[in-house]
């Protein structure tokens, strides 16, 4: 009796005498943020300070006016999109997103002169 259950692994399958039972480690994690060392190559980016990936949806979303279409079209979650607003609102010491916008365009404007 002391050898079969022994020789039951975890999951209810039976492991021969002679194998070992073994565990599997999980593979490492990959970083999904390739943007994040890169500085932004725009006036406004270099400006405030944003990565290239934070001017990217800046950018996408005074074109589209909406969270849900950006977050869509960057392939990213609604969530990481506010997160990313939320910490450039902070940067550029604006309360909104309106705001946040206003002050990236006149950024760009000034820089582009």
């Amino acid at each position: 009796m002391t050898q079969a259950l022994i020789a039951t692994c975890v999951g209810g399958r039976r492991a021969g005498y002679e194998q070992p039972i073994t565990t599997r480690k999980p593979p490492p994690l990959r970083c999904a943020r390739t943007y994040a060392s890169k500085p932004a190559d725009t006036p406004a980016g270099r400006l405030y300070g944003f990565t290239a990936r934070e001017s990217e949806v800046i950018e996408s979303y005074i074109r589209h006016g909406s969270g849900k279409v950006v977050a869509d079209e960057l392939h990213i979650s609604l969530r990481t999109f506010e997160q990313t607003i939320v910490r450039c609102r902070g940067r550029v010491g604006v309360i909104s997103s309106v705001q946040l916008v206003a002050a990236y365009v006149t950024a760009q404007l000034k820089g582009n002169s």
